[in-house]
């Protein structure tokens, strides 16, 4: 079986523009440097063309954004120069990832890893694991507890005898809304 090539990356200097100072033109790819943030790049296409960005996570999809018009992160910049094409760009860790698409900015955090364009159309996030996942989770966990409390204060208020008609009537509205708010969390 024949090696996997991918699409090489141009790492030019944050004044230049799409095309100048390049050797050729034969990437599409570009990762440009900032100017105030030691490591931080942002990679995109030429003139600014849509692309698909896949996150894995030890060989395994986590998450996939299309549409993405570029990704912003922090890279060993120690291992490259300005100027030069590099095949993969190695995350520093912990390293932010940031995709921004018309959908909005998707943010993964991830330990270490490493950038590879697949093709033309795909950028690759091979991450050596993924930070935030534990922290979603809690939160997620904390959420679902939070409206079951609501949801049992509200039909407590419905069961007891001494509630009025109008706090009954307020009582189902909020139980109404929070077990569909409720079933919502529960389904992400």
């Amino acid at each position: 079986m024949a090696p996997a090539t991918h699409e090489l990356i141009f790492l030019t200097n944050a004044a230049a523009s799409n095309v100048r100072g390049r050797p050729d033109r034969d990437s599409t790819w570009l990762g440009i440097p900032s100017v105030n943030v030691y490591g931080e790049v942002t990679i995109k296409k030429e003139y600014n063309a849509s692309f698909s960005v896949v996150i894995l996570k030890e060989g395994v999809p986590t998450a996939t954004v299309l549409g993405a018009t570029c990704v912003r992160t922090v890279i060993d910049i120690g291992m490259y120069e300005e100027g030069y094409y590099a095949d993969s760009l190695f995350l520093q860790n912990p390293a932010t990832i940031r995709i921004s698409s018309p959908d909005g900015v998707k943010k993964v955090i991830a330990a270490g890893g490493l950038i590879q364009a697949r093709d033309a159309q795909t950028l690759i996030v091979h991450a050596d694991g993924i930070l935030c996942a534990r922290r979603k989770k809690e939160s997620r966990s904390q959420t679902l507890r939070e409206l079951r409390q609501l949801l049992e204060g509200a039909m407590s208020t419905l069961d007891s005898l001494e509630t009025s008609d109008h706090e009954k009537a307020l009582a189902k509205q909020v139980g109404e809304s929070m077990f569909a708010a409720f079933a919502d969390a529960a389904m992400k």
